[in-house]
């Protein structure tokens, strides 16, 4: 019983972690051409916490464009920033 239980259980999370997460994985472009957002896969975490899969800013090592930086709105959600830089 403790076996099914633990296969069906990882048939669950198997089927969950195949399901989009309703974001286009080539990104939007950004005016210069490259990618201003990145697809980010669900996983689970060592804790066995499952993240569903989501969008992020492209990382360019500037703070002050990145969609939690005060001032910016993530374009998916439309949650202001709260950051400071």
């Amino acid at each position: 019983m403790r076996k099914l239980a633990t296969l069906a259980t990882a048939c669950l999370l198997a089927l969950i972690l195949a399901l989009p997460a309703g974001a286009d994985a080539r990104g939007s472009r950004s005016k210069s051409g490259g990618k201003s957002s990145v697809a980010v896969r669900s996983y689970v975490r060592k804790d066995g916490t499952l993240v569903r899969g989501h969008r992020r800013s492209a990382s360019d090592r500037n703070k002050y464009n990145n969609w939690s930086t005060k001032g910016n709105m993530n374009p998916y959600t439309g949650k202001v920033g709260t950051e400071n830089p």
